[in-house]
């Protein structure tokens, strides 16, 4: 409705200056009319007739005035009169007249009369035929005075003037008009259609503008609204997915080792085992499953604190060749009693910004997928080097083992929430699917990326940089 009103008042208003133009055009002839000189060129006047009279004369003859000439240059005269011959018949009547050919005019009228401007506004001139100096006949024209009247410069002026503001109002209405329609009218009608599509739902359709104004910016904050709706909406929609799948996953990983606890339990309470090496045997297996609940719920617990981007991080400066050969050589305590070797390579000196806690998860549970997916009795290689990109330097950590190796197919997917590739579920490999997903969160936190290269029956290289 206010776009339907705008455009109507300004339309209207275009229309009264197109209207107040014409009022006053027609004021300006009306005055030009009132002003104009009544002064007549009498000179001009009598030189026309003059030349008439002595063209008429050319024509005449004693036989009279039915010659063709002399018709002819009485129809092209464009005067109105009578000719007579000397006793005052008229021999010849042409233009708006009331005399006629044949009647008679009283002669004695036209003694000592002079030539006049009548009140009709015509001027009545009298002048003999002459043929051969001797005057034949009398001319009696009437000359409408119009025709030389005087005109005042002043008043060509004033009317030219009158057109020039004329033409300007209407190049200006029709310049503002075009202009209104293309940086008002269009764009409003654009964002009242993008309005509407976004109250119906429609949030993928892209509004279309090219202004570089006010209304520009109206459009790039709509836009951006609309961008911003679609992007919650999806992430809505991601939520609930991840809601979904997170129930699934729990009931699903949860289930077995819940199972096999409860199976244990059931087992030293009936006497399965009666020996104190089978009970501590099943104590250490209910451990273990309990350690692996524990894991999976603190893993679960902190992918929601991601999701919800309230992860905390207490950034300190080190060096951290003495933090990572601590969080190394603990990890090669628990890597050995798997049955695996980790293997470190020098160390380098450099000054990081870092959450000491977040970066040692990051590489346990990269190291310990490196340990679930290898052969019993093989090694797990941790280097390091620089990266100077783009002037950004980098220290990438380079974790490689020699296990099962990813697929290609599932490789893409691997950083994704709760995704765990065939071979890690047909092989019943424990793990919630959500470790190297909190991994690159922590990562890109940093500033840095995490990044898999992997061939499968090979091994895996996990690759993580934090920038000096």
């Amino acid at each position: 409705m206010g776009n339907v009103s705008i455009k109507r008042s300004l339309n209207l208003a275009i229309v009264m200056i197109l209207l107040l133009n014409i009022l006053l055009g027609g004021i300006g002839v009306v005055l030009i009319g009132k002003l104009s000189s009544k002064e007549i060129d009498y000179r001009r006047m009598r030189l026309d007739v003059d030349g008439f009279a002595e063209e008429l004369s050319e024509c005449v003859t004693k036989e009279g005035f039915n010659s063709e000439e002399v018709t002819n240059l009485i129809n092209h005269s464009g005067y109105c009169g009578i000719i007579l011959d000397l006793s005052g018949n008229i021999l010849q009547a042409f233009g708006d007249t009331s005399y006629k050919i044949g009647e008679s005019y009283p002669l004695r009228a036209l003694a000592g009369k002079p030539n006049e401007l009548r009140n009709d506004g015509q001027y009545e001139y009298v002048m003999p035929i002459l043929n051969q100096n001797t005057q034949t006949n009398t001319l009696i024209l009437s000359i409408p005075t119009a025709k030389y009247l005087v005109r005042n410069q002043v008043e060509y002026w004033f009317l030219l003037l009158i057109l020039l503001a004329m033409s300007g109002s209407l190049i200006l209405c029709i310049y503002l008009h075009k202009q209104l329609k293309s940086t008002i009218f269009e764009p409003i009608e654009q964002l009242t259609q993008a309005t509407e599509r976004i109250l119906d739902g429609d949030l993928q359709t892209k509004l279309k503008y090219d202004y570089d104004d006010e209304i520009g910016s109206l459009c790039h904050d709509v836009e951006q609204l609309r961008d911003e709706l679609y992007t919650t909406g999806l992430r809505e929609k991601q939520l609930e997915d991840n809601k979904k799948l997170l129930l699934a996953c729990i009931s699903h990983d949860l289930k077995t080792p819940l199972s096999s606890i409860s199976g244990y339990v059931e087992g030293i309470r009936d006497h399965v085992v009666k020996d104190d090496s089978g009970v501590k045997r099943y104590s250490e297996i209910i451990l273990n499953k309990v350690h692996l609940l524990s894991k999976l719920i603190d893993d679960i617990l902190e992918e929601t604190k991601t999701e919800l981007d309230q992860f905390s991080f207490e950034f300190s400066d080190l060096y951290c060749k003495e933090f990572f050969t601590e969080v190394y050589e603990e990890l090669s305590l628990d890597v050995a009693k798997s049955g695996h070797e980790l293997v470190v390579e020098e160390i380098p000196e450099y000054l990081l910004s870092i959450d000491k806690k977040r970066i040692r998860q990051v590489i346990t549970n990269i190291v310990d997928n490196a340990v679930k997916y290898s052969k019993e009795g093989s090694k797990i290689k941790v280097s390091f080097f620089i990266s100077e990109l783009k002037e950004r330097k980098e220290l990438v950590t380079e974790i490689t083992d020699s296990g099962i190796g990813i697929s290609s197919g599932d490789l893409p997917f691997i950083f994704d929430k709760f995704y765990r590739g065939d071979r890690a579920r047909t092989q019943e490999i424990p793990g919630s699917g959500l470790g190297l997903n909190i991994a690159k969160y922590i990562v890109e936190k940093h500033g840095g990326t995490i990044e898999c290269d992997s061939v499968l029956n090979v091994g895996t290289t996990m690759m993580f940089s934090l920038p000096l």
